[in-house]
């Protein structure tokens, strides 16, 4: 028999660690948290070395990163908590369902994925399920087919070191790809993007959330 509204527990206060680097978004999202979590803790930082320094410092129940912040590759963010804090519950917050997004999401080892336009109700659902069942992912299975052609997985290695903006020694060196090989993958991204050289490559791909 479903619980009624009036018999589900409320959760215990939360410490929360929030990445996000748009103002008027952030303010609305930490006052969900309040309104639906009283009592929690939440943290809030705009850079990706700042939620480094914050893990450091600080416990966290759950972070929250925004996919498409402007201050560095939150992939290799995510790869980085991973490594050094397998055991964080990360939810990653989407503008949009994309599939390529979401498969890069998945592969992150994130516990979750919330569209940034959902509701205070899917909110504290996904942070009670979180918190309280440590080995559930709530990401979503269902998305639109992305318009461009997904990118490969080593093409995704070459994107994260173009965003990084080293040059293309310094890229076939960190890849372990000959200069040949290296110019093969970069014609073969700028057809899958629709554009022609490296600095629009890096935009358009930051602008889909795709680094």
């Amino acid at each position: 028999m479903p619980l009624k509204d009036e018999d589900v527990p409320m959760m215990k206060p939360l410490h929360f660690l929030l990445v996000e680097d748009q103002p008027f978004y952030a303010d609305g999202f930490r006052a969900a948290l309040r309104r639906r979590i009283p009592g929690s803790l939440i943290v809030q930082v705009t850079h990706c070395n700042e939620a480094k320094t914050a893990l450091k410092n600080l416990d966290f129940d759950l972070v929250f990163v925004d996919s498409q912040l402007r201050s560095g590759s939150v992939f290799n963010l995510l790869d980085e908590l991973q490594e050094n804090h397998p055991q964080l519950a990360v939810v990653v917050l989407l503008d949009r369902l994309d599939a390529f997004v979401l498969e890069r999401v998945r592969m992150s080892f994130a516990r979750g994925a919330l569209l940034k336009s959902c509701t205070e109700d899917e909110i504290e659902s996904l942070c009670r399920t979180i918190t309280y069942d440590p080995a559930t992912v709530q990401i979503p299975t269902d998305a639109p087919a992305a318009d461009l052609e997904m990118l490969t997985a080593r093409e995704v290695d070459v994107l994260e070191k173009l965003v990084e903006g080293i040059d293309n020694s310094q890229i076939c060196q960190a890849c372990g790809i000959s200069g040949s090989t290296l110019r093969t993958h970069l014609r073969r991204m700028f057809k899958k993007l629709h554009v022609t050289n490296r600095t629009a490559c890096v935009v358009k791909a930051m602008r889909l959330g795709w680094v």
